[in-house]
């Protein structure tokens, strides 16, 4: 099979994993574990989803509509507060699961696949996105003295955290700007830190993924704000840094002797590990030698042939490493005996998903940057296209 032909093959599965795991319009966190619970963020990726299946002859366009008409109501009518969701539901009951959180970020990036679909099917499909847009009370989410935004929200706690360092929240700012009904001012966007090693703004543990999430939805390319700050640029350091880091540790890990790359937070054989990443960091990491294919193949907008290099190999050397939904949430490639997850994420397919599409036809992007709010967004943050 060509490199090409495999990132197709494994956008279709990722394509296939949402089709297959969502039910009355909310999506499984995860597959096979925990049938039950929902992810609101995978949802959001459900959305994209179906406008990469019509634009790819995978679904019909009516049968996308409808499955994203259903999608929205369910929002509409699911238990929210000041407009944010909780970030896992039961997909029966559709209710709180796992006591999870109110959360900012999987909120935003269900408001991605939200105002996505608004602008690929508009009419009646734009109304109902934009309500549940409109009704987001950004400001609410908010700590007013250190004006940051806070990283979470439980009833009977509060606000919890703080998002003060460079993440993948950067999607947050662009969502909040662009509010008609409850902007937020620019400067909670440029309070956070920017901390910086080695020419990158880095992220607490130098996971991959802080780096790919809101370029996933937002293209970045050549774009500048009021401190000079290329957004698109440092994360291509920053994956570049992630293979350095990995080929510098290769007599650790076989993994990195193999010459894989894609230390970010995932699924180990010793369960979710959200301190793997790559120098620099402010925590110390900690690696065994597992990494994550999701962290991997999305980094093919940033180094596309170091990345189409390394999954044919990882395709044709490990077969395990691929299965019912594509390539699976991560390996560790041992010399005696190589781990492969038995698990899928969703939030992993979805991010997998949308970047094959942007590297082959921009899709995602193309659509979010025409969207007016996202627009304004970028405005408002003094957030624009320069040729340099």
């Amino acid at each position: 099979m060509t490199i090409d032909k495999l990132l197709i093959e494994e956008e279709r599965l990722c394509f296939k994993y949402f089709y297959e795991n969502t039910y009355n319009g909310l999506t499984k966190d995860k597959y096979p574990k925990n049938p039950a619970i929902a992810s609101i963020s995978a949802t959001g990726y459900f959305l994209a989803a179906l406008v990469i299946g019509i634009n790819n002859n995978w679904i019909s366009y009516n049968l996308g509509y409808s499955h994203t008409l259903t999608t929205l109501n369910t929002l509409l009518d699911l238990e929210n507060k000041k407009g944010f969701f909780y970030r896992y539901i039961n997909i029966k009951t559709k209710k709180r699961a796992l006591n999870s959180e109110i959360s900012i970020i999987d909120t935003g990036l269900l408001l991605c696949g939200i105002l996505l679909v608004s602008e690929y099917f508009k009419g009646e499909i734009k109304m109902k996105a934009d309500k549940l847009y409109n009704r987001v009370n950004w400001n609410w989410y908010i700590d007013k003295n250190k004006k940051l935004f806070h990283l979470g929200y439980k009833p009977n706690r509060g606000f919890l955290g703080y998002w003060d360092n460079y993440a993948e929240q950067l999607i947050l700012y662009i969502l909040a700007s662009g509010s008609k009904t409850h902007p937020i001012d620019k400067e909670i966007y440029y309070s956070f830190k920017r901390n910086k090693k080695n020419d990158i703004i880095y992220s607490w543990f130098g996971s991959l993924f802080t780096y790919q999430v809101s370029h996933a939805w937002i293209d970045f390319k050549d774009t500048y704000d009021s401190d000079n700050i290329n957004w698109f640029d440092n994360s291509i350091k920053a994956v570049r840094a992630n293979t350095k880091y990995c080929n510098d540790n290769k007599n650790l890990f076989n993994t990195f002797k193999l010459g894989y790359f894609g230390l970010s937070s995932t699924i180990t054989n010793k369960g979710y590990k959200g301190k793997y990443g790559a120098y620099p960091y402010m925590d110390k990491v900690r690696i065994d030698g597992t990494i994550s294919l999701s962290a991997l193949i999305s980094s093919i907008i940033f180094t596309p042939k170091k990345v189409k290099k390394t999954i044919l190999k990882l395709y044709n050397d490990y077969p395990n490493s691929f299965g019912k939904y594509g390539f699976i949430t991560s390996v560790n490639l041992r010399k005696r005996k190589p781990w492969f997850s038995d698990e899928y994420l969703g939030i992993d397919k979805g991010t997998t998903m949308i970047m094959i599409e942007n590297y082959f036809n921009n899709t995602i992007w193309n659509l979010l940057m025409n969207n007016d709010y996202i627009k304004e967004g970028m405005n408002k943050l003094n957030i624009k296209k320069i040729d340099k």
